[in-house]
């Protein structure tokens, strides 16, 4: 990939509703200060609702693409650096797992990750635009790391107790499975779609 997208996000951040975190902050962890605005806000509130967003962490060249690997399912198929951001009125707006500095780099694979298993659905195919899909049942990894959070409550104050909640910093091991189909096209073909001239 040479670049990011114009005019839009290479990747678009989607807000994904979360696990609740009432039950799993653990209480003990946060300062006086931030032990009253988690009081306050679970009464408020009955329980702690968090979104998590997916955000590219880094140049849109840092994701990479293998035709190959992906249609003979071994190797690398699709591999990016992302940065998790989580959000509620305790949490804040500036709660992150990893960072532009220290990336969550996910590699997914058509074939096995530890006990995952991908798969690649179908063959390429090109259509009369020039617009490649390909099919793909499975992207599967269980490798990728994950740091701690950083920015969790006022100043950071509810980062040690998100992080036990959470069970952060996390060595390689953690899982994702991505479905879904791959289209690709030069970046010609993709604005004459944008703009319905094919």
């Amino acid at each position: 990939m040479e670049g990011g997208a114009e005019g839009a996000k290479t990747i678009q951040p989607v807000p994904q509703v979360a696990q609740a975190l009432t039950k799993d902050v653990r209480t003990e962890l946060l300062s006086p200060a931030e032990l009253n605005r988690y009081i306050v806000y679970t009464k408020a509130t009955k329980e702690t609702k968090v979104t998590a967003t997916v955000e590219l962490a880094g140049p849109a060249s840092a994701i990479k693409v293998s035709i190959n690997n992906l249609r003979s399912e071994e190797g690398v198929a699709f591999a990016f650096p992302v940065k998790l951001k989580l959000s509620n009125p305790f949490v804040g707006n500036n709660c992150y797992v990893g960072s532009n500095a220290s990336p969550i780099v996910v590699e997914f694979t058509t074939g096995s990750s530890g006990a995952l298993h991908g798969k690649n659905g179908s063959t390429l195919r090109v259509g009369r635009s020039g617009i490649a899909d390909v099919f793909t049942d499975t992207l599967a990894t269980s490798t990728f790391t994950a740091p701690g959070v950083q920015g969790c409550g006022v100043k950071g104050g509810a980062d040690e107790a998100i992080n036990a909640a959470l069970g952060l910093p996390s060595a390689s091991g953690n899982s994702a499975i991505l479905n879904g189909t791959l289209k690709l096209d030069t970046a010609e073909a993709a604005k004459e779609g944008l703009e319905g001239k094919i």
